[in-house]
């Protein structure tokens, strides 16, 4: 039986708990350095900012309805409404709709990205420390969690949902790798060839996968074509 992987700062280090607060510390001053301009300038309204914002509005109208799990979002495209939340995946719009009722609707963006951005370089860090020393790590983790891309995302495409699968893409890497060194490489390898696996990593990069595309991948996975409706 192969060993679950393991993500504990090296027991060389004299205070792993310090390890961890000071990623968290790092991690969380640089994300806040990332939303100070809101403070002054306002949230920015990148390409899918009024996208992720009706969703969030959306979500929390049903939440109060009772509804805890949304499917139909009812004002989108002018009131005809889709089913845009079997499709979309759910973190990102439970998150942002958590976060708007907690901290008000003007802080919501904001709290979002700094959460993302401190799981990231909290994540980074975990991945840097198997290797560097923890200085190094503490680097690495803060330039993650404040790299030219998310940058881009934030200002630019404020697509929240690409920017928490960034978030938790070094812990994608650190499976890989811990699946490498327990002899599953070349089954990893021949799994990616045939689809299935790097399927499964596509997946997690879509941050916890939607419904409807859980259906489709563990269909295509098992290789059961869907069956038609009967009659």
């Amino acid at each position: 039986m192969n060993e679950s992987p393991d993500w504990k700062i090296p027991s060389s280090s004299p205070s792993p708990w310090r390890d961890w607060l000071l990623a968290m510390l790092v991690s969380a001053v640089a994300a806040l350095a990332i939303v100070a301009i809101f403070a002054v300038r306002g949230a920015p309204s990148g390409h899918d900012f009024q996208f992720h914002g009706a969703m969030w509005l959306e979500v929390a109208n049903q939440w109060r309805q009772g509804i805890l799990f949304p499917r139909w979002a009812e004002w989108a495209n002018w009131g005809f409404g889709e089913p845009r939340f079997i499709f979309y995946p759910p973190l990102s719009w439970m998150l942002g709709a958590a976060l708007g009722l907690v901290a008000g609707w003007k802080f919501a963006a904001g709290s979002l990205v700094v959460a993302a951005q401190t799981l990231a370089g909290v994540s980074m860090f975990v991945l840097a420390r198997r290797t560097l020393a923890r200085r190094a790590a503490l680097f690495a983790a803060f330039a993650y969690a404040a790299n030219p891309y998310t940058l881009l995302v934030v200002y630019l495409r404020s697509d929240f949902a690409e920017e928490l699968a960034a978030a938790i893409f070094p812990l994608l890497l650190l499976t890989l790798s811990d699946l490498a060194e327990a002899g599953e490489s070349r089954a990893a390898a021949r799994g990616c060839e045939s689809g299935k696996r790097c399927r499964a990593a596509y997946v997690l990069r879509r941050i916890f996968f939607s419904p409807a595309s859980t259906i489709r991948n563990t269909t295509y996975s098992t290789g059961s074509p869907p069956q038609p409706p009967r009659a």
